[in-house]
C-alpha cells in the first residue's frame, strides 16, 4: 500500500511537473493552455477538461459524457478581484492534483496577462513618441507652407488667373494632407487597454459616435482576445475604414461584423450604404488604403474592398488570430 502510494504522489508530481513545463510557455497564448489540458486528461481519469476565460474563450479536451457529473474550480489571484476564468472537468481524479492544477493555470494567465499589457505599454510609448515627433516636424511644416501660400496667393491677386488656379489646388492638396496627418496623430495616440476584441472594438467606436450622423453598429461573436501586436493592426484597419466611410462615403448607416470561421480564421468586415468607392486604386495624395493593405499582410491576412452591386463599400479583413486552439496532444 505504501509503494501505491508513493508511486501515485511520485506521478502527480511529474504531472504537475509537465503542466507547469508547458504553462511556461504560456506567452505563446491559447496553444500552452490547451496543450496543458490534453496533458491531464490522458494522464489522469478524466472523461473530458474544460477552461473557459474570456481571452480565449472556451478550450478543452477528451470527450464530454453525458450523464457524468461535472466538478469545477474558478482560477482567483489575490491580486485581481474577477477570476481569471473557470476550470471544470468530468471524471475522478484527485481533488487535491486538480487544485494544484488550477493554481499552475492560474499563475500562467497572470503571467500571460501582465506580458500582453508590457507589450501594449511598449507599443503605446513608441507610437506617442513617433506621433510627437509627426507633429514637431510634418505638421508645422504644413502650417508654414499654408502661410506661403496665403502670402503668394495674396500678391498674385490682382492678375496671372492660372496661378492663382494653381494656388487653389496646392491649397486643397494641403488641407487634405493637415486633415490625413491629424488623423494619422489620432491615431498614433490612441490608447487601447488590453480587453476582448468586442472591449477593443467599443473603444475604437466610441469616439467616432460624437462627430458620425451615421449610425454605427457592431456584432462580435469572437469572445478572445487577440495579441497585442495583432491588436495594434486590426485596430488601425478597422479605424481607417470607419474614418473613410464617415469622411468620403455620405452613408447613413455603417456595421462592423466579427466572427470566427469555422476553420478557425477571424472575419471582419465594415459596410456602409453609401455612395460606394469611387476607384479600389489609391488615389494620388492618399494612403489610407496602401496602408491598411500593410497591416493586413503584417497580420498574414487578406484585405478586399468591394463595391457590392447594392450599392455602398464593403471591406473585408481575414487573418488567423494568435489565439487559435491547437489540439496536437502531447506525453509525458
Amino acid at each position: 500500500m505504501k509503494n501505491a502510494n508513493l508511486r501515485q504522489a511520485n506521478h502527480h508530481l511529474r504531472l504537475l511537473y509537465a503542466c507547469s513545463e508547458r504553462l511556461n510557455l504560456s506567452h505563446q497564448g491559447s496553444p500552452a493552455f490547451q496543450q496543458t489540458l490534453l496533458l491531464v486528461v490522458s494522464h489522469e481519469k478524466l472523461n473530458w477538461m474544460e477552461l473557459s476565460t474570456p481571452e480565449f474563450g472556451i478550450l478543452s479536451a477528451g470527450k464530454k459524457v453525458s450523464q457524468s457529473p461535472w466538478n469545477s474550480l474558478q482560477l482567483r489571484s489575490p491580486s485581481r478581484r474577477p477570476p481569471y476564468g473557470t476550470l471544470r472537468w468530468q471524471g475522478t481524479s484527485h481533488q487535491k492534483l486538480l487544485k494544484s492544477i488550477a493554481v499552475l493555470i492560474t499563475n500562467a494567465l497572470e503571467r500571460w496577462h501582465k506580458q500582453q499589457q508590457r507589450q501594449s505599454l511598449l507599443i503605446q510609448q513608441e507610437r506617442a513618441t513617433i506621433a510627437g515627433e509627426l507633429h514637431d516636424s510634418l505638421a508645422q511644416s504644413l502650417t508654414f507652407q499654408r502661410i506661403q501660400l496665403v502670402r503668394l496667393r495674396e500678391t498674385l491677386k490682382r492678375g496671372c488667373p492660372t496661378a492663382l488656379s494653381i494656388i487653389a489646388e496646392s491649397e486643397q492638396a494641403l488641407s487634405s494632407a493637415s486633415r490625413q496627418l491629424r488623423e494619422l496623430l489620432s491615431t498614433f495616440r490612441l490608447r487601447i487597454a488590453p480587453a476582448s476584441l468586442l472591449q477593443t472594438l467599443e473603444q475604437v467606436i466610441a469616439p467616432l459616435h460624437p462627430q458620425a450622423s451615421p449610425q454605427i453598429t457592431l456584432a462580435c461573436t469572437f469572445s478572445g482576445q487577440l495579441a497585442a501586436q495583432q491588436q495594434i493592426h486590426v485596430v488601425h484597419i478597422i479605424r481607417e475604414a470607419l474614418l473613410n466611410a464617415l469622411h468620403h462615403a455620405q452613408a447613413t448607416q455603417i456595421s462592423v461584423d466579427v466572427r470566427l470561421l469555422p476553420q478557425g480564421n477571424l472575419s471582419m468586415t465594415i459596410k456602409d450604404n453609401g455612395v460606394g468607392i469611387a476607384s479600389l486604386q489609391e488615389p494620388e495624395g492618399h494612403y489610407g488604403l496602401n496602408i491598411m493593405n500593410e497591416r493586413a499582410n503584417r497580420l498574414n491576412g487578406t484585405l478586399l474592398i468591394e463595391r457590392p452591386a447594392a450599392g455602398g463599400t464593403c471591406v473585408s479583413l481575414y487573418f488567423t488570430p494568435m489565439t487559435k486552439i491547437f489540439s496536437d496532444q502531447e506525453q509525458l
